[in-house]
């Protein structure tokens, strides 16, 4: 077990699919094999594998041609492009849509590949995933998958009832969500569950699910908060501050201990800080919310 709270409330990781240690190990590993994938100083990188297009700022019409380049410095491990999936944004979280392109595209030190988004493609925000893979004496060996930046697809365009044509507004928050295209999406704080009843002193599940596409990195901080995340709800106090990797499922214990001034009635929720592997954590993050659940006097 390693202990992760500084503060009141004793936040204990409990583990996730693979044990710190394994995953300590392959880690180091994958930062070897894909060019010293690294966190450092900020933000997740791939130092020697960069997807230079698209970019935030691309937009592409449903039914036109785009790419997706990649750059690299040359190492002593070769590299070949296997695969392109492409994804789009959906309710915040990471929807597969096709791969695109599979075969073996050698990567000295760039190489592009051409797309057509469908004629039929909804507007939204759209990424990449590049299947980066090592070759070992002429064979497949491990592979490196980084992301694309999101980029902005406009449809073909709405014909109303009077015959005239509307188009998508690349500016419309409500298409081109600005937190999806920081990388926020793809995280889900699955426990506590809706309306969980959880007695003072005993502890607490908080388990968060990461989608193997999405572009969130680290858990930074957990705070908890009284009353419903739509209004903000009361600061009752911080449980975690660290820098904690999310690879597929992460779970932690809360002990339940409320300060002398916050009582138990209404609801609870956490509120989490989370890095993106495309924006640098110290000016800018991600947050996610739990739901709601109760905290009740120990019946004991």
């Amino acid at each position: 077990m390693k202990l992760l709270s500084v503060a009141t409330s004793a936040l204990v990781a409990l583990g996730s699919i693979v044990s710190v240690v394994n995953a300590d190990a392959y880690s180091d590993a994958m930062k070897e094999w894909c060019d010293g994938m690294s966190r450092t100083p900020n933000i997740l990188t791939f130092p020697g594998i960069k997807i230079t297009f698209p970019s935030t700022t691309t937009v592409v019409g449903a039914g036109s041609q785009t790419k997706v380049s990649v750059t690299r410095v040359p190492n002593q491990h070769e590299k070949s492009i296997t695969g392109l999936d492409l994804y789009m944004v959906e309710g915040g979280s990471a929807k597969y849509i096709n791969n695109i392109w599979h075969g073996m595209y050698s990567l000295n030190t760039q190489a592009s590949i051409t797309d057509t988004i469908p004629a039929n493609t909804t507007a939204g925000l759209y990424y990449y995933r590049v299947w980066v893979t090592n070759m070992i004496q002429g064979q497949q060996g491990p592979a490196c998958t980084p992301t694309s930046a999101t980029f902005k697809v406009t449809s073909a365009g709405h014909t109303n009832d009077d015959g005239t044509t509307t188009q998508d507004d690349p500016n419309d928050t409500t298409l081109y969500n600005p937190e999806y295209q920081k990388g926020c999406f793809g995280l889900d704080v699955k426990y506590p569950a809706e309306g969980q009843t959880v007695d003072i002193g005993k502890h607490l599940r908080l388990q968060l699910h990461r989608d193997s596409a999405s572009q969130t990195d680290e858990l930074l901080q957990v705070d908890l908060f009284k009353g419903d995340p739509s209004n903000q709800g009361q600061f009752v106090q911080s449980i975690f501050t660290g820098e904690e990797s999310i690879n597929n499922i992460l779970t932690l214990k809360d002990h339940i201990v409320l300060p002398s001034n916050v009582t138990s009635d209404g609801d609870f929720f956490y509120s989490l800080k989370v890095s993106s592997d495309k924006v640098d954590k110290t000016q800018d993050s991600c947050t996610f919310y739990s739901k709601n659940f109760k905290i009740t006097e120990s019946s004991n």
